[in-house]
Parts: C-alpha cells; structure tokens; sequence
C-alpha cells in the first residue's frame, strides 16, 4: 500500500463506533441560526475548494463527513479560487444567520497571516459579523473556544471531531448546494 492509499484510508475509514460517536455530534446548517460558529480555517477552506473545483479528490467518510483526499494542507498557498470559496462559504454561513462566524488559521503555515487578513476584508465586505485571526494550536484553540463559548466548529478532521461537541460539515452543504451554483 502506497502513501495515497493509506491517506484514503485514513480519512474515509473509522470503526463504527468511533463514526456512529462523530455522526452523533453533527448538526445541518440551519441549526447555526443564532449561535457562534468556529471554523477550522485551512480544513474548511482545501475542502471546499475541492468540492468546487476537485470533486474527485473529495470522499464521504464512514462518520457522514466530506473529506478532502489530496493532502494539501501545509503547502497551501493562497490562489484564484481561494476568493471565490471563501465568498461562497461567507454567503452559505450568512444564509444560516450565525451570531458570530471566527476562522481559524495555522499560523505555522506560510501566508496565513494574509489569508486571515483576505477572510476579514471579506467578512467586512459582506456585512458578517465575525473575524479571522491565525494561531499556532488551531484544533486546540478550537476545542477549549467551543466549550467555553458553547460555539459550533466548521471542520472535517476527524480526530478533532472526537473532542468537540457539535460540528457542522461545512464543505458538505455546499457540496450539496453546488448544482445552485
């Protein structure tokens, strides 16, 4: 087995009990109305850039999550399609009325300074309240945020997933909203 195939195997597969526990703690999109949405910035933003543009390097897992298959994560690099996700993740969260929307960014990754910056140009643009900040422990930050602020968390990273209470598929809804598009 190959570095590729073991990457699927990681995101698509997870014991039943470990998935039937992830599923537990999903939620659709309307239920943010009103509540304080965390996202896991780089996760959120490569797996909605698959589903938009890559959706073969997109895969449902066995816990119900869309993941991304091509192990981009810290190479990213801001490109031409980062705007149009992130103004197209900005109008889904905006339909579904969160009180607050907070990206995340790794800071050890290069450019997050500038995308954090771009999320909150776009954020001002479009009237949303919300911020854009990077930090170095994001899946921790997230965590002790979350529970602390009864928050709801954007990701699809599995292992995070376990720590968290409430997840939204982020990616997913606009995967299935993309023929809208």
């Amino acid at each position: 087995m190959d570095k590729k195939d073991r990457n699927y195997l990681v995101r698509k597969v997870s014991s039943n009990q470990q998935a039937q526990k992830r599923q537990d703690k999903l939620i659709n999109l309307p239920e943010i109305d009103g509540k304080l949405v965390l996202i896991d910035g780089y996760n959120v933003l490569i797996t909605s850039e698959s589903v938009l543009y890559h959706p073969e390097s997109v895969l449902k897992s066995d816990d119900g999550v869309l993941r991304d298959v091509k192990s981009v994560f810290g190479k990213y690099k801001p490109h031409h399609n980062t705007e149009p996700t992130l103004n197209l993740l900005l109008d889904t969260l905006k339909s579904a009325n969160p009180r607050e929307i907070r990206f995340y960014y790794d800071s050890p990754v290069s450019l997050s300074g500038e995308l954090a910056h771009l999320t909150r140009k776009l954020l001002k643009e479009k009237k949303v309240n919300g911020c854009a900040s990077t930090h170095k422990h994001v899946d921790r930050d997230l965590v002790k945020t979350s529970q602390a602020e009864n928050g709801v968390v954007a990701t699809s990273d599995g292992p995070l997933i376990d720590h968290l209470e409430r997840v939204v598929d982020l990616p997913g809804s606009i995967k299935m909203n993309k023929k809208s598009i």
